[in-house]
């Protein structure tokens, strides 16, 4: 795939549904140019040829032979083609038009809607085709190919019955001027396409007025070919044609081979969707095009919600994947720390059934021993006891007083108080070891049994 055919996908992706839309993507989509020449069908590209059936060899070729060559000549592999078929010009009816103030794209609307004051003796549906001046002094100016519509619904049906798609039908000398006037950028020479039935003129030719010869018009004459065989119409017919500057033909064809050698000759693009999008397109192609089109914007549409739903999701599936990581990490750390909590168990085991001595709270009498004689020093004591860190003194001072503050400094002791009035010298002291909790061991070991 070329970066123009990626290109124009992503243009078509995002495009309406529109009619030129439809036109668009189908001439993208043709892939074999095929041209009716005589009582034959042949392949541009290839030269290869089908003959049609003998009785089927008339001006309007029937449907069904048509049909049956085309997939003849396809072979196998005919339902996978888009084509697009050259029809003799005897099939048309071409006018020259002129609609100054219209592009190019206008003009095809405008001139539908004038079919019937252009060609008021027709009474059934026209489609149309253009082949624009390319001549950039006349914008508006171009050949209006006419075919009946029911000629082309009826080639599409046929088709359709073979499998085959036909996405649009071109008179061969459009095709051929359209393709010179793309591949060289130059003036459309005086072409005669001629076969047994029809003979077209057609060509750019300096304007009578024009003095420098640059001023160029785009001109078409038809006739019959029954018709020139009388000599009083050949001789109209040629002055006619001088009248238009039409006379000298450049370039004649008369036989498929000519068109092949000369496309061969000139490099001449086979297929080419800036040529093809001035096709007609029957109907029917139009139809399938737009149902497929409705299915690829819905198709889109589908994936451009999903897209947007997936990324409304992917906070809430990042979460959960988050919760998943968290969960699988809090696993490998409850199983890591098994043996840690196992130990911790035994600790707790053991400190249950042995704490109740390891923690019994150590008095360390001889040390409080100590400390008292130091501070009643040169006083005596005379009775000491000591139950649960809580210690009673007795004993003479010349100042009790002293003691108690002595005592009340002492980091060991706290809650130092007389435990009744003094006597003289004598007194009565209660206080408690700072070092020891009895009641706290009461408490962890021996909960509710405090009294």
């Amino acid at each position: 795939m070329t970066f123009d055919d990626m290109r124009h996908k992503l243009r078509m992706m995002f495009a309406g549904g529109g009619l030129n839309s439809a036109i668009d993507a189908l001439a993208h989509r043709i892939d074999r140019n095929l041209m009716l020449f005589g009582n034959r069908v042949y392949d541009l590209q290839s030269g290869e040829s089908v003959e049609l059936p003998e009785s089927d060899n008339g001006a309007h070729i029937h449907e069904n032979a048509v049909a049956d060559a085309v997939a003849s000549l396809l072979g196998a592999d005919a339902d996978h083609h888009c084509i697009q078929l050259l029809l003799p010009c005897s099939e048309f009816l071409a006018q020259p038009v002129s609609l100054p103030g219209l592009s190019a794209g206008d003009m095809k609307s405008a001139l539908k809607l004038q079919v019937a004051t252009r060609l008021p003796e027709q009474d059934h549906d026209l489609a149309l085709c253009l082949t624009h001046n390319p001549f950039a002094g006349h914008p508006a100016e171009a050949i209006v190919w006419w075919l009946p519509t029911l000629r082309a619904d009826r080639l599409f049906a046929a088709l359709e019955a073979k499998s085959i798609y036909l996405a649009a039908i071109m008179p061969r000398s459009a095709w051929l001027a359209h393709a010179i006037a793309g591949k060289n950028k130059a003036r459309i020479p005086v072409l005669v396409d001629q076969d047994e039935h029809m003979q077209t003129v057609l060509g750019q030719v300096a304007e009578p007025a024009s003095t420098d010869g640059e001023t160029l018009r785009l001109n078409c004459l038809q006739t019959a070919v029954a018709d020139l065989a009388d000599a009083e119409t050949a001789k109209s017919w040629q002055t006619e044609l001088a009248q238009w500057g039409l006379e000298t033909a450049e370039i004649s064809f008369t036989q498929a081979q000519d068109y092949l050698r000369f496309a061969r000759a000139h490099d001449l693009p086979v297929l080419d969707a800036n040529i093809s999008c001035h096709a007609i397109y029957p109907q029917g192609a139009l139809d399938a095009r737009h149902k497929l089109d409705r299915g690829q914007r819905r198709t889109m549409i589908l994936k451009v919600a999903a897209g947007i739903a997936g990324l409304l999701m992917l906070p809430v599936l990042y979460q959960s994947w988050q919760l998943s990581s968290l969960g699988s990490e809090l696993e490998q750390l409850h199983q890591s720390s098994s043996e840690p909590r196992s130990n911790q168990s035994a600790v707790r085991d053991f400190e249950t059934q042995w704490g109740v001595f390891t923690e019994f709270p150590e008095q360390n009498v001889i040390d409080v021993m100590l400390a008292l004689q130091q501070m009643i020093n040169p006083g005596v004591l005379s009775t000491f006891s000591i139950d649960e860190g809580m210690i009673s003194i007795e004993g003479e001072s010349e100042d009790p007083q002293n003691v108690l503050e002595l005592l009340e400094q002492h980091p060991m002791f706290t809650e130092v108080d007389f435990a009744r009035a003094t006597n003289n010298n004598r007194y009565f002291i209660d206080l408690r070891l700072a070092t020891v909790n009895f009641p706290a061991y009461q408490e962890w070991h021996f909960p509710g049994q405090r009294q």
